[in-house]
């Protein structure tokens, strides 16, 4: 009987059976959760389980070609265009690459690699932009192309929106018309002519769309910054109820095509303006519809319905023409790019969507190109995009751009070759290395206010001249400041800034220790902010010291105050019961931490607690001696 219970469910099966079962597992996650369960299905997987393989594969190349892009891209941090798409271009599912990519980005390791995270959201974004062509070329539906839009304003999160997401939000609300329209059904009053039903069907879906979820037109602005992105989301603005009027358009065709009524996007020329502002009503865009199809009758009446004014009935003038899918898409980013909102970061990635929406249309890819030779960015795709373009060998603003684009790329792989190859030596001068955690004196550099919290990631010496700083700032800021400025933080702490791990592996509790590139480039940095560190350890245990013998000589004098005496000295002994009460309060609250380094409660002001406790201890000495001289006789003590 006892050996019955031992017995597993699986025992009757043969390992082919199982292996057999195992390949129907399309996710490495339940096939890493099934291995936990029992040593045989950890072993059946591990050795004969093909997709498993494939991910060891792939994690294995992933964390090569992170380290190759570390050393060739070091200093300017931009990844080579050919090394990723090697990378991308393989026998493997990008897909999976997107997987394993992730997991250094959003699910590190407990001594996480800053130079690999850095690295890795490049080498996510190349993958996820390389996912986006080949699913634009699967476009069939409005709705399609509106999630893939969604997915490119969104895509340095972790998890982007599904396609089949955005259709269950669909259906919910399909099923709340299905639902007031069966109620309504109940009514003996209730018409059943055909005309009317579609037209009551419309109406129910006004109601759900703009009286029960509340959905409203949003007019971009130039103070509209933050939201701007978000308004041509389709699940941010289902969530926020809150659009772009082309996108409360999308929303509104899709539900009523779920009903059976067929609507068409439709769009007046006379009206149109450029996508820049909409007009009063009618909106330039408008959904068509036909109480009839074209089998019943030729000659039918067409209804218009205004998404963006309360799903309002039409009946304009003039002629409405038919929006093609592909147009639709290219307008929303066309809408984006046209009100000015964006910084040059955004309008350079939108830019690329509607390359690779349209990528034969020459003026988009030469705006892209001259934004992209403006900021020096994205060059190489700046290049390949104009070469892509039909009839470009004819064309001599292309060719123009061509060589300008080119020319910009070679300077600059030029000069970060010479910058790789400046091998920082040390001069007796310079005071402070690479990696240290610093406390700027300065609140307000050149206008922008700063946090006092930096780091140093490089430093200038020319002669007879200062030395220079170029430090990270913790709010995301980068400046160059001369070494009179810096001074050690008396408290380090994890700096949060963009481009930390173009320079650094990973923070220490004291200071950043820089990767294999900031190692080579500066040889003698890393002993001397060792060194530094020991020097601001030793004194921060003598400060301990003191303080411990401060409070050692509190605790055990009896220290007599007379109450008798004149204000004066009752004002006096107040003070003198103060200052000892609140130098006991600081000794209490300082403990020793990784080598005597003075560590303070979350949120205390290092800077604050380390300059009071010098004046605390001065001050407390000075009462003792006084004490120890007068007794119960305190005259007049000038603080």
């Amino acid at each position: 009987m006892a050996n019955l219970l031992t017995i597993s469910p699986f025992s009757c099966f043969s390992d082919e059976v199982l292996c057999l079962i195992f390949e129907f597992i399309t996710s490495t996650y339940d096939l890493k959760n099934i291995m936990l369960a029992c040593r045989r299905f950890h072993n059946l997987i591990r050795k004969r389980n093909k997709l498993w393989k494939l991910r060891l594969n792939v994690e294995k190349e992933v964390l090569d070609t992170l380290v190759s892009i570390s050393s060739l891209s070091f200093p300017n941090g931009k990844p080579p265009l050919k090394v990723m798409d090697n990378f991308i271009v393989g026998k493997h599912p990008l897909e999976l690459f997107e997987d394993e990519i992730s997991k250094h980005l959003f699910h590190p390791q407990s001594k996480e690699n800053l130079t690999f995270k850095f690295y890795a959201e490049k080498l996510l974004e190349h993958t996820r932009i390389h996912i986006a062509k080949r699913m634009w070329k699967q476009v069939d539906s409005l709705l399609h192309g509106a999630v893939l839009i969604s997915q490119w304003g969104l895509m340095e999160e972790q998890y982007l929106i599904s396609y089949d997401d955005v259709v269950q939000v669909l259906e919910n609300i399909t099923d709340r018309v299905r639902q007031i329209i069966a109620e309504e059904s109940l009514n003996p009053d209730t018409s059943t002519d055909k005309n009317k039903t579609a037209m009551e069907m419309l109406n129910v879906i006004n109601q759900v769309l703009y009286k029960e979820l509340g959905l409203q037109k949003y007019v971009l602005h130039k103070n509209s910054v933050n939201f701007a992105t978000v308004m041509f989301c389709i699940e941010k603005v289902l969530e926020m109820r809150v659009g772009v009027p082309l996108i409360l358009a999308i929303i509104y065709y899709e539900v009523a095509k779920r009903m059976g009524i067929l609507c068409e996007l439709v769009y007046s020329p006379k009206i149109f303006r450029s996508f820049k502002e909409f007009s009063s009503t009618p909106h330039s865009f408008l959904l068509r519809w036909n109480e009839f199809s074209e089998d019943d009758d030729l000659n039918c009446t067409y209804y218009y319905n205004d998404p963006c004014n309360g799903g309002a009935s039409h009946r304009p003038p003039g002629n409405y023409s038919t929006v093609p899918v592909k147009n639709v898409c290219m307008g929303l980013v066309e809408n984006l790019l046209s009100v000015n909102v964006l910084d040059w970061q955004n309008q350079l990635h939108f830019y690329r969507l509607a390359c690779i929406i349209d990528p034969n249309q020459a003026s988009l890819v030469q705006k892209y190109a001259k934004l992209s030779k403006l900021h020096g960015e994205q060059l190489e795709e700046a290049i390949q995009l104009l070469k892509k373009v039909d009839g470009f060998m004819n064309n001599q603003a292309i060719q123009s751009l061509i060589r300008d684009c080119s020319a910009k790329l070679n300077k600059a792989q030029a000069q970060n070759a010479k910058e790789k190859e400046n091998i920082k030596r040390r001069f007796p001068l310079v005071k402070y290395a690479v990696g240290l955690i610093m406390m700027h004196k300065k609140i307000n550099v050149n206008g922008l206010q700063m946090d006092r919290l930096v780091v140093i990631h490089a430093w200038y010496y020319r002669p007879r001249q200062p030395v220079i700083y170029n430090v990270l700032f913790n709010n995301g800021n980068i400046c160059d400041v001369k070494e009179g400025e810096l001074e050690l933080h008396p408290a380090p702490a994890a700096i949060k800034h963009p481009e930390i791990g173009k320079y650094f592996e990973r923070f220490d509790g004291r200071r950043y220790i820089p990767n294999a590139e900031m190692k080579v480039q500066y040889p003698e940095d890393d002993s001397v902010a060792l060194s530094l560190l020991q020097k601001g350890d030793e004194s921060t245990n003598q400060a301990v010291c003191s303080i411990i013998q401060t409070k050692n000589r509190l605790l055990h004098m009896q220290v007599k105050i007379s109450w008798s005496g004149p204000l004066t000295h009752r004002r006096v002994s107040f003070q003198v019961r103060w200052i000892a009460r609140l130098s006991l309060y600081f000794v209490a609250r300082c403990r020793l931490h990784s080598g005597a380094m003075i560590n303070m409660r979350s949120g205390w002001n290092g800077e604050l607690y380390h300059r009071g406790l010098i004046s605390v201890i001065s001050l407390t000495s000075y009462v003792i001696q006084h004490v120890i001289q007068h007794g119960n006789g305190l005259g007049y003590i000038g603080f």
